[in-house]
């Protein structure tokens, strides 16, 4: 079955028999998150923080989700002092998370500013061919599909 992401009610909706460029590769974010050693770090904040089962179930998420690398440009202190602080890796967590929203890469490429859960805007850029958020962060790669949205790498945290 082709499934074409639609704009509409700035949401996306899947629908069935038409074609999109991407093809669904996973159950859910989470299964996304936990298969692959890129995220292990994401997918372990996304379990302390208590998210995990919102993005294991269906919905319509966008997730920008820090890989290895944007987690080894913090202390290992420091990284370990958040991740024992449940409240403060949710919401931090929060502002990588889009609720009813599934970009696709050129929606994300159009994009000025996005509305995480934090409730704080994220800036989006295009950048020397790059999409970049709140300045900081670069997407890497066109996303992972799931059946209950995206998954964009990015190679930073997103500090709110």
């Amino acid at each position: 079955m082709s499934v074409v992401m639609l704009l509409t009610s700035a949401a996306l909706v899947c629908v069935p028999g038409t074609p999109w460029a991407r093809a669904q590769t996973c159950a859910s974010i989470m299964e996304a998150l936990s298969a692959s050693a890129d995220f292990r770090q994401t997918a372990e904040a996304m379990r302390v923080a208590g998210l995990a089962d919102a993005l294991s179930r269906p919905g319509a998420y966008t997730l920008f989700a820090p890989d290895e690398a944007a987690f080894r440009k913090f202390p290992a202190s420091q990284v370990n002092y958040v991740m024992h602080h449940k409240d403060l890796v949710a919401s931090l967590l929060r502002h990588h998370i889009l609720d009813g929203t599934v970009l696709s890469p050129g929606q994300l490429e159009r994009a000025t500013s996005l509305q995480p859960l934090s409730g704080k805007a994220i800036s989006v850029t295009v950048r020397d061919g790059a999409v970049w958020l709140d300045g900081e962060a670069k997407v890497v790669g066109p996303g992972e599909v799931c059946a209950n949205g995206i998954v964009y790498a990015i190679d930073g945290v997103l500090l709110h």
